[in-house]
């Protein structure tokens, strides 16, 4: 079956053995069926192996293949590439032979603890372009694309071949114009004037196509409100290093680092029954995940400073550390007084005891009229309009939608890459790189979202982005009640 792994696509042998495999961070006691690769390169040379496999196909990741393309083969010594159809040798420096080695030992080392795989000393490495998915080009052809980032793979568990291909990665010429978009197909308009439109083609010949599409007569393009609004929210947020803003409002960075994360106090109970009822308050503004790499919008982010990742803080942040320090100074002066010590604390640290609790309480009030708790997290990569900025663009978008005069107009010869069919959408709009503020269109003709649904971009990761529609629909969300 294409794509299923198979341990039989490399000569191997199995056996049970006493090898402290290491999966869940502790060794294993007990006998483990480990496999051994058979090296089917032990007596080539490497420049052979470069002949033989440089700009070829292959499959990587055994028994889990992938395909990919060779680009060179190195080892310890040297680097083969082929510059102009001739495998070149290039001597590597002393530090890259060390590292070689290093990573090879590594490689190997890993296979054995980690997945059970005895594969012999590495002296071979294949650097390989792992394949990403499929492409289609102007003209219509359907090719492989490739990651750019060279990958490392023991060329010893490396496999020449399949034998039974994945007709998802079959490479595809182009179909004729006719075949490839039929009468009353339905289509995106990419022209210059009205791009993204929906539409239908109207005719097809072998030269080109014409289209009726659905426009907006009242806007050639789209407007500019997400943009704008996005680049609003960006001036209205500044941020400061954490060294900065400790030096402002005069305390230690470590202090700084232990207000804005989670600061945990004991309450001791006054109780007279043996048996302590302690409360444990957090007394952190939680405004940085360290652990769960998360951020707080609008509030913190993570950033270069002097080539090291630093915590990086906002207006409003720094005003909220602000007002803590001045309602609660002796809770500020007990932390920078108590550097030394672990991360919970008791109330007794910073107050005498008869008025521990009651000042330890006035500071959990404060901060629920805060808010902390309602503080929007988000991934350290994430970039994403805070709910204020959000509501400008839905009021935008409402006004352009009362302005659009909708009509239909024909365009004519039109080439293959002037339309996009929502079958498409995979193959030629992996690229996009997107910003805050965009205009999108919905282009595929599945999913919860209704085909031709135009948004606004209000969030981005690094795999996905957050839209606000114009119009609602069934099977949408909220976005966290921004």
């Amino acid at each position: 079956m294409p794509g299923f792994p198979s341990l039989q696509t490399l000569k191997h042998t199995a056996k049970l053995l006493q090898h402290g495999v290491n999966v869940f961070n502790s060794e294993s006691k007990n006998e483990t069926m480990v496999i051994s690769i058979v090296d089917q390169f032990k007596d080539m040379k490497t420049i052979d192996i470069a002949r033989e496999k440089v700009g070829e196909r292959i499959f990587v990741g055994w028994p889990f293949l992938q395909e990919g393309k060779v680009q060179a083969i190195s080892d310890e010594q040297f680097r083969y590439e082929l510059i102009n159809g001739q495998i070149n040798k290039i001597p590597h420096k002393q530090e890259i032979s060390e590292k070689w080695r290093r990573k090879a030992d590594k490689f190997e080392q890993d296979n054995s603890k980690r997945y059970g795989t005895i594969i012999g000393k590495v002296n071979v490495f294949a650097h390989v372009l792992v394949l990403k998915g499929m492409k289609q080009e102007q003209d219509g052809a359907l090719v492989r694309e490739f990651f750019e980032e060279e990958q490392e793979y023991a060329i010893q568990i490396t496999v020449d071949s399949v034998e039974c291909e994945d007709s998802r990665y079959e490479e595809k010429p182009a179909a004729p114009l006719a075949e490839e978009f039929p009468l009353y197909t339905e289509i995106f308009y990419l022209g210059n004037n009205h791009y993204g439109c929906p539409g239908r083609v109207s005719s097809n010949t072998e030269e080109n196509l014409a289209v009726k599409a659905i426009i907006d007569k009242n806007n050639l393009n789209e407007p500019e409100f997400g943009s704008e609004v996005a680049k609003a929210f960006a001036a209205r947020i500044k941020y400061s290093p954490s060294f900065a803003v400790a030096k402002r409002l005069n305390i230690s960075g470590l202090t700084l680092s232990k207000l804005t994360a989670s600061l945990h106090v004991i309450c001791k109970s006054n109780s007279n029954e043996q048996k302590s009822t302690d409360q444990r308050v957090n007394l952190g503004l939680n405004l940085k995940f360290e652990a769960k790499k998360q951020k707080v919008l609008g509030y913190t982010r993570k950033a270069k400073i002097k080539d090291k990742d630093g915590w990086e803080y906002s207006e409003k942040a720094i005003q909220i550390l602000a007002e803590y320090k001045e309602k609660f100074p002796e809770f500020i002066q007990g932390l920078e007084n108590k550097h030394d010590k672990e991360e919970i604390y008791t109330a007794e640290d910073f107050y005498p005891k008869e008025e521990a609790v009651s000042k330890i309480n006035a500071i959990k009030d404060w901060l629920k009229t805060v808010e902390v708790r309602d503080f929007e997290k988000v991934p350290l990569e994430a970039e994403q309009l805070d709910k204020e900025a959000i509501q400008e663009i839905e009021k935008a978008a409402d006004e352009f939608l009362k302005n659009m005069v909708i009509d239909q107009e024909e365009f004519k010869k039109l080439a293959r890459y002037q339309l996009l069919k929502p079958s498409h959408a995979s193959t030629l709009l992996q690229n996009q790189k997107f910003n805050l503020g965009d205009r999108v269109v919905f282009v595929k003709d599945s999913g919860n979202v209704p085909i031709a649904s135009k948004g606004t971009i209000v969030g981005i990761e690094k795999n996905n982005i957050d839209v606000v529609f114009d119009c609602t629909f069934m099977g949408g969300s909220t976005l966290g009640d921004r």
